[in-house]
């Protein structure tokens, strides 16, 4: 009869944590981990298709640049505008 206890109380404590996810989930505090890879992978296309980018729209500018201090400043300014891209979309899945 033990066993049965047990297996009974155990059945009870699982399906008490089984609700408290369904309702962290339902308040928003919980995504399933099917979202945040979703979100991740687009993130990461998105950072792609920005850094790739980079290269294309510098290399007219940088091709006829000699001087160090600005081909540094023209690099920075576009990565900068990636950093402040990545910020705006800063939202959860």
């Amino acid at each position: 009869m033990k066993a049965n206890g047990k297996h009974s109380a155990g059945k009870t404590i699982a399906e008490t944590n089984l609700k408290d996810l369904e309702l962290s989930q339902k308040k928003g505090e919980l995504v399933s981990l099917t979202e945040v890879n979703a979100y991740v992978a687009s993130m990461i296309i998105r950072a792609r298709e920005v850094l790739t980018r980079i290269g294309q729209e510098l290399q007219d500018r940088l091709s006829t640049e000699t001087d160090p201090v600005t081909i540094r400043a023209l690099s920075d300014s576009d990565v900068n505008i990636f950093s402040i891209g990545r910020s705006d979309s800063h939202s959860t899945p």
